[in-house]
């Protein structure tokens, strides 16, 4: 039984771990078919796409996705970051076509 001060043996957390993960991780299908465009993006992109995803997610998410498309979870925080100062403009400079 799971007390108010978690759970008191190891089976029970990794029950509460597994039970976790199959409610917020993805299907291997959908892992491959991420990991397969995150590394078809340049570097911002990546960072932009990883910093998505992991927001997605509750807490773990920065970790899961870091494993996941194999990099820093710094990198994660710094696309945060550019996502929260993104300009939402456009690309092109005004009389640009």
């Amino acid at each position: 039984m799971i007390s108010f001060f978690g759970p008191q043996n190891s089976v029970e957390f990794m029950r509460m771990l597994c039970d976790f993960w199959r409610r917020y991780c993805y299907k291997a299908s959908i892992e491959k078919s991420m990991k397969k465009f995150y590394d078809s993006l340049c570097e911002k992109d990546k960072r932009r796409y990883a910093a998505i995803e992991s927001e997605k997610l509750p807490r773990g998410g920065v970790n899961y996705i870091s494993e996941l498309l194999d990099c820093d979870p710094k990198t994660i925080r710094r696309g945060q970051g550019e996502l929260s100062e993104l300009d939402t403009i456009g690309i092109r400079k005004p009389g640009g076509g």
